[in-house]
């Protein structure tokens, strides 16, 4: 998430909870603590909250929601073989399966993030752009 979607976020939060009112600083200091979220995950991850609870919602619940959702969609889906040799490419085959297993927690189909884990383990940084994920 960038700055702007973090102020977002911080709006829905404030509207839901009125006793929460954020400034410039909390922008800055959510933004280091949940800005590897994307915007949906984290809004989804505050709906969530706010269906359940009445207390304010903390970037640590955030993180643990948007985890949980991550590790589901990796669970939902079966991770295809590395398109290296396992026997003399073991390095790029672990570099390919984290990146792809990290793209599919994103919520990138497997077919857009086993071209993109190729891209960046063969080095070819014109086709580094990381895929649109499912929503």
């Amino acid at each position: 998430m960038n700055r702007e979607e973090v102020g977002a976020l911080l709006a829905i939060i404030s509207s839901a909870d009125k006793r929460r009112m954020f400034d410039d600083l909390d922008v800055t200091t959510w933004h280091h603590l949940v800005g590897d979220c994307s915007f949906a995950e984290a809004r989804d991850a505050v709906v969530h909250h706010y269906r359940s609870s009445t207390q304010s919602v903390m970037p640590a619940e955030i993180l643990v929601r948007v985890n949980k959702e991550r590790a589901k969609r990796r669970e939902s889906v079966v991770e295809p073989p590395a398109p290296f040799d396992p026997n003399t490419e073991q390095a790029k085959c672990r570099e390919w399966s984290a990146i792809w297993n990290h793209q599919i927690g994103l919520g990138a189909t497997s077919e857009a993030a086993a071209a993109y884990a190729m891209s960046v383990v063969s080095g070819h940084p014109s086709s580094r752009q990381a895929p649109e994920v499912e929503r």
